[in-house]
């Protein structure tokens, strides 16, 4: 490229970049384009929230739960699991946050509903905090709940995770179990612990003591864990592409360690001697026993129900 060519070229692909950036027709990549939705003053004055006994309704022009929050729905809701169930009223919602409801029922009744960005509603159960008690059975795990969609329009982002994840939830952690205790153990010279003489018809202790080592006791063997809860339902008017939504079953709880019986007492095995006869006998060695294991290593899958006009 010459010098004349140069000078010329570079001053018109930065009008045109320039252009492009400035005008408002062009054509960006789906969540720039749709990203900030404007909170207008009518949209804030339009929200309406009503809570009745665990349920709210949330009624309103345009609802936007974004990172900035202006109506303040995010704060509300996030991370609230009380609440049995949430209701949607708008003319549009927009969802560009996760927004976790755990273990609760949601309905949403929208002319028009957009995803953006890290728009997602998870439902899923909260997961148990701990384990069940020392030999208790672990909790199962919480059914998923019911996502209901009555939608005129809708528009999903492009995104490698589920927009509706409505899971069942995971069992409990199973309880602890209990290591048998250890035998008894003795005095003993190689092995033999007393010797008896019968000369005068009764047995007479000659050396050693009267107490035999004892076998280690049984284990309490640990609790079963939870089961996994089953998959939730979503109820919609809409068709939805699979990738859209999750109904998997939950997981089960984990199992417990495995226990132990005892270890036998010293000396194993051992020997009497009676009128120079020596007598042996041997104590069960330590044994494993396993820890009980979940029946199903996964919850059902939930349903998906396409409702007719005016079905509820």
């Amino acid at each position: 490229m010459n010098t004349l060519n140069t000078f010329v070229l570079y001053p018109l692909l930065l009008i045109a970049f320039l252009t492009s950036c400035g005008n408002p027709n062009t054509t960006a990549p789906n969540d720039a384009q749709e990203a900030g939705p404007t909170v207008s003053p009518e949209d804030v004055r339009s929200l309406k929230i009503e809570e009745l006994n665990k349920e709210l309704t949330i009624t309103g022009k345009r609802l936007v739960i974004d990172e900035f929050d202006i109506q303040g729905l995010y704060k509300r809701l996030h991370g609230k699991s009380d609440l049995e169930k949430v209701t949607f009223d708008c003319d549009e919602l927009v969802l560009s946050r996760s927004l976790s409801l755990p273990g609760t029922d949601v309905e949403i009744t929208a002319k028009k509903m957009r995803t953006l960005r890290e728009g997602q509603l998870i439902l899923t159960p909260l997961p148990y905090k701990e384990a069940a008690k020392t030999l208790q059975d672990g909790l199962h795990g919480k059914p998923g709940r019911t996502l209901t969609l009555r939608l005129e329009e809708a528009k999903f982002h492009h995104t490698s995770k589920p927009i509706f994840v409505v899971t069942g939830g995971n069992g409990q952690q199973a309880g602890a179990g209990l290591n048998g205790e250890d035998g008894l153990s003795v005095h003993h010279k190689n092995g033999i612990i007393a010797a008896y003489s019968f000369s005068r018809g009764e047995p007479r202790l000659i050396s050693g003591g009267r107490i035999e080592p004892t076998a280690g006791s049984k284990p309490q063997l640990p609790g079963k864990p939870g089961e996994p809860g089953h998959g939730g339902v979503i109820k919609t008017n809409l068709i939805l592409n699979e990738s859209v939504y999750n109904l998997s079953g939950g997981l089960p709880g984990l199992a417990a360690d495995d226990v132990y019986s005892g270890k036998p007492g010293a000396p194993n095995p051992y020997h009497i001697v009676e009128d120079g006869q020596k007598f042996t006998q041997s104590l069960p060695e330590q044994t494993l026993y396993y820890a009980p294991k979940a029946q199903r290593e996964k919850g059902e899958e939930g349903r998906l129900i396409y409702l007719e006009e005016g079905e509820q």
